[in-house]
């Protein structure tokens, strides 16, 4: 997700969607109840960047924060650099005020990368209202998420 460290994400899906600026990077195109919005993270050690896809860290503090209702998050895995400050630090802190102002948090991660970076779930699933569920994607279908 940033030059730091990783956040690997197939989607977010957000049951209210929020106000947007015209100038905002969420804002093109709008987002209406309902919809799906792809962005995507790189890993810092690939090349693998979509250029017509924006970018996870500029779009999913705007969605969050407009989350009125229930916030739905599917994630690989969640992974950053704790050496340095880190984009995952702005998104995380979005999920996390969410959840305070009373948003319903739903997070699910793959169960194999959950032994490696079990922490961000932990914290997220601990959020009042949250949930963090692991999904076995090498069981249930031989592979990954």
């Amino acid at each position: 997700m940033s030059s730091n460290g990783s956040f690997i994400a197939l989607m977010l899906i957000l049951a209210a969607p929020p106000v947007l600026a015209a100038d905002s990077p969420a804002a093109d195109p709008p987002l209406l109840h309902g919809n799906i919005r792809l962005v995507e993270s790189v890993p810092v050690e690939t090349v693998l960047d979509l250029p017509d896809l924006p970018d996870a860290r500029d779009v999913w503090p705007v969605l969050i924060a407009g989350a009125r209702s229930t916030l739905d998050i599917e994630v690989f895995y969640i992974s950053a650099d704790p050496a340095a400050p880190d984009a995952l630090d702005v998104v995380l802190a979005e999920v996390a005020a969410a959840a305070e102002r009373g948003v319903r948090v739903r997070l699910l991660t793959d169960a194999g990368f959950y032994r490696t970076y079990p922490q961000w779930v932990d914290e997220i699933g601990a959020l009042p209202g949250a949930e963090s569920r692991l999904l076995d994607a090498r069981a249930a279908w031989g592979g990954v998420q």
